[in-house]
């Protein structure tokens, strides 16, 4: 699910994820040891200028929600990244959001520009949630 779209001209501030695979990646992980984890997002080569800087968040909902977006349902990671256009980030995940990850208090990603006036596309083609684990 692609997300919400600002009134101007309909470029998107952000992209949110609601992956079914969540739950069976979280199987997989569940008593495995994680040496690392990723989220990996592609900035679409239109809107905007180079370098904008986009946040990660997490959610705790399993589908998109109905009616306007309460900033509450959204926490924020607390990491962030330039990207220009064209270009893949990706957000190496700190061992605490590991934890979540694998206990299932995350069951979605968003990303999103830091500010309103931050116009760009993101690429629904590529988002990834990459584990390495033993």
């Amino acid at each position: 699910f692609q997300g919400k779209y600002s009134a101007a001209g309909g470029y998107m501030h952000g992209i949110w994820l609601f992956a079914d695979g969540l739950s069976a990646l979280r199987t997989g992980i569940q008593n495995a040891q994680v040496e690392s984890a990723a989220v990996t997002i592609k900035r679409a080569n239109a809107y905007g200028t180079d370098g904008k800087t986009l946040r990660l968040w997490y959610h705790e909902k399993t589908s998109k929600p109905s009616g306007s977006w309460p900033s509450a349902i959204l926490t924020d990671t607390g990491l962030t990244a330039t990207v220009d256009r064209g270009k893949s980030v990706t957000f190496a995940l700190t061992e605490e959001l590991i934890g979540k990850l694998k206990s299932g208090a995350i069951k979605g990603f968003g990303v999103s520009s830091m500010r309103n006036s931050d116009l760009m596309q993101l690429d629904g083609s590529v988002c990834d949630v990459t584990v390495v684990y033993k």
